[in-house]
């Protein structure tokens, strides 16, 4: 009887068999790259709704509103910030800013914020990824 392995297999065309490892993450890149298309689309309309002086760049006020509305649902749930805590909230923003702005005009461009965007929706996609193997014991 044959014998099954996960491993890789010679397959009599010659062609190595594909490993479950390399097709799952094949799949997971492949829903990654599939609703990146998706993502950057809503990332344009965020970036012309949050321009609103229509200077093509996201200055340090626009950028606060875009995270805030981002952490709003969080911060609904919590008690209210203190005086204290919003302001350290805020410094943590700007160093943020300071930090996307690689340029440093005062100002996001689409690329730089399209960049910090892709990373943390990246980030979130591969956690969720990462809880769901969890749920099947891998």
């Amino acid at each position: 009887s044959a014998h099954i392995s996960m491993t890789d297999q010679e397959q009599p065309s010659g062609q190595r068999k594909t490993s479950v490892h390399e097709a799952t993450i094949r799949i997971w890149r492949d829903n990654l790259d599939s609703i990146r298309e998706d993502i950057e689309a809503r990332i344009n309309l965020l970036f012309e709704a949050a321009d609103v002086n229509n200077d093509g760049l996201i200055d340090l006020t626009e950028f606060e509103a875009i995270v805030l509305e981002r952490t709003k649902y969080v911060i609904d749930e919590e008690p209210q910030f203190t005086r204290k805590e919003y302001a350290q909230f805020q410094t943590r923003i700007r160093k943020s800013f300071r930090k996307l702005d690689k340029d440093k005009s005062t100002g996001l461009d689409r690329s730089e914020l399209k960049k910090y965007l892709m990373k943390e929706i990246e980030d979130e996609y591969r956690e969720q990824v990462i809880r769901e193997m969890g749920t099947f014991g891998l």
